[in-house]
Formats: C-alpha cells, structure tokens, sequence
C-alpha cells in the first residue's frame, strides 16, 4: 500500500472553500479549491505534468508563468470576445457587427494584425480538430481521414479558400486536396510543443490523447505471446533480420506491456527540448 512520508504530508494539496473575497468558509458556501501550504511541488492539473523538487526553493519562479501574457495576446481576446458579443446581438445590423481597432504606428498595426490571424488559423485548427473527434466517438480519427474529417468539420465555403470561387468538377476536387494537404500539414506543425507557450496544444490541455496501431483493438500484437517470444522480423536492405524481445516485455502482461510501449512511441513522437 503506498503512503506519504511523514515530512512530505505538508506539501498535499489540502480541499477547502473560499469565498469571493478569497476566505476560508465552510464547506458548500464557497468554490472549491486547493490550499498549499508548504511547497508548490506539481501542477494540481492532472493534464499539465509539471513538477518541481524540494531543492528548487523560489516559489516566484515556479509561479511566474501563471497568468503572464502580452499585449498582443490580450488585445486579440478582447477582440475575439469583443465580435463574439456583436455577432450575438441580433438587434444591429450584419453589417455593423465590425470592431474597429486604432494604433500610434504601422509597425504595431502590423504586429497585432499578424498575431490575429495567427491566433484565428489555429482556433480554427483546433476546434475543428476538437469537432472532428468528438464525432468519430470512441474509435477516434486516424490519420488516414485526418485531414478529410478536419475539413469538413470546417464546413468552410469554397469562395473562402479557393482563388476561383466558380471552379467546379475535377478542378474543385484538386482544390479540396490541396487544402487538406495544408490542414494535414498544420495540424502536425500545431501538435509539436512549440512556441506557443500561452496556447498549449489540445493534447497539452488535456482535449486530445493518442493511440497507436497494434496496441490497440482486434488487431492489438501484445497478447499475442508467440510474436514476443520468436521476435520481429524487420526488413531491410541486407534482407529480413530477426530480433528478440527484451526480457522484460517477454514476460510481463499484455496491460504493463502496452503501458511501456505507449510511453516509450510518446517520447518518440514528441520533439526533443531545446535545453
């Protein structure tokens, strides 16, 4: 049975209730939260995965990233939420449902113009992304109908992409597989932890996870218990080439079995960190 080490139990996060003004109250006449009174130590977030040592003392510096932002960033979400409530008021015409935004100098127009776009391709991205996989359910989206399943999540109108709004036959279907090889191209791009450090990815946020073929489904090879110990056959130039199993994998269960490997194609497929 696992249990906390006494001179670790300060460092729980301790449920309570506080009020508006950020007191203690009762349970039930507050919101709930999260009281730590010692070391911040992880992310109370269980999508996050971040965590400190008891060697790293600053807490200022655990906490900095909390909350920072930029003026770009927030003169973009004040903007967004900005024509979200005009395109919801139904009392103003279409055509005055517009912001219009005023700068000292063409160097932060076009700054804040660039970071807009940015910020609406990949809300665009992503929520059509978000979209698509919540209605393929539980099977998921591979990714061979990735880029299909995004773009008609879009329902994007062709004068909205294409340089001829009036194309038609296979001229049309050339068009559509152009832009979903674009959308197949940044979906992947958006998926890396890159340099959004603000705006996290879906599988960063928790809205997204990843499966792999053969670990997975009817055709899963981890319970098949022959493959692990004749070993794999890998081709190459030289011709076909047996290797064994580790050990380990040989004869741990299936379950264990697919843990390991999942982990191990995730630190595979995530780019390496820079520092």
């Amino acid at each position: 049975m696992e249990r906390v080490r006494p001179d670790a139990r300060g460092d729980l996060p301790q449920p309570v209730f506080i009020d508006a003004g950020g007191r203690l109250v009762s349970e039930g006449q507050g919101i709930p939260a999260a009281l730590v009174r010692r070391n911040f130590l992880f992310c109370l977030e269980p999508s996050c995965g971040i965590a400190y040592t008891k060697s790293q003392r600053s807490e200022r510096t655990k906490l900095a990233t909390l909350g920072v932002d930029n003026r770009s960033t927030a003169t973009t979400i004040l903007a967004v939420r900005s024509l979200i409530e005009l395109q919801g008021d139904r009392e103003l015409r279409s055509d005055a449902r517009k912001l219009l935004s005023f700068t000292d100098n063409r160097q932060d127009a076009s700054l804040q113009a660039g970071h807009f776009n940015d910020f609406a391709q990949v809300a665009l991205l992503r929520s059509a992304l978000h979209k698509a996989t919540e209605e393929k359910g539980e099977k998921g989206v591979s990714h061979g109908e990735l880029s299909r399943s995004v773009f008609d999540a879009m329902q994007l109108r062709v004068d909205e992409y294409a340089a001829d709004p009036e194309v038609r036959g296979p001229a049309k279907n050339a068009t559509n597989d152009a832009l979903r090889r674009v959308i197949d191209y940044y979906l992947y791009r958006d998926l890396q932890r890159g340099w959004r450090v603000t705006a996290p990815n879906l599988e960063d946020c928790g809205l997204l996870t990843f499966g792999y073929e053969g670990l997975q489904g009817e055709d899963s090879l981890l319970s098949e218990t022959a493959v692990w110990e004749t070993g794999f056959a890998i081709r190459t130039d030289g011709g076909e080439q047996f290797i064994d199993a580790p050990e380990p994998l040989r004869s741990c269960p299936a379950e264990l079995r697919e843990e390991l490997l999942h982990t191990l194609l995730d630190v595979l497929r995530r780019p390496w960190p820079s520092r």
